[in-house]
């Protein structure tokens, strides 16, 4: 290869990751969004409604979801995500759980992130759990 075409091929725009944060809480997504902005694309839903349109309209590499939230359950929305993007990895987020909702979402084989989480821990999570775009 000469050396043009090695410049031109080094300097091609990289596309980061694209993560879809789903919470009612606005202190978690802007946490998530801030922590995660230098290595990941991040769009937010408050909503599970509010997530599904947003998977309508264009293609994610990896989704967080809070469990409990108002208009829906974050399993409920992950099970209909799967149906539709079975190739699309989802982590849950959850203040408070029970062993029932814990053993869905260990039946998803979804990772559990209990809040409040360490910043950095979920930094180190997600570089093994998110697919890296080609």
């Amino acid at each position: 290869m000469d050396t043009e075409a090695m410049r031109q091929q080094s300097s091609a725009p990289v596309r980061k990751p694209r993560i879809l944060v789903v919470d009612d809480e606005l202190m978690i997504r802007t946490i998530l969004s801030r922590a995660l902005a230098s290595r990941y694309q991040v769009t937010t839903a408050t909503n599970p409604q509010e997530a599904l349109d947003i998977l309508a309209t264009g293609s994610f590499d990896f989704m967080m979801t809070d469990v409990n939230m108002p208009g829906g359950s974050g399993i409920e929305l992950a099970q209909k995500v799967q149906q539709r993007h079975p190739d699309l990895p989802v982590a849950f987020l959850a203040a408070v759980i029970d062993e029932a909702t814990q053993s869905r979402i260990e039946d998803l084989g979804a990772p559990l992130f209990i809040k409040p989480f360490d910043v950095q821990e979920l930094l180190s999570m997600l570089e093994l759990l998110v697919p890296q775009p080609e």
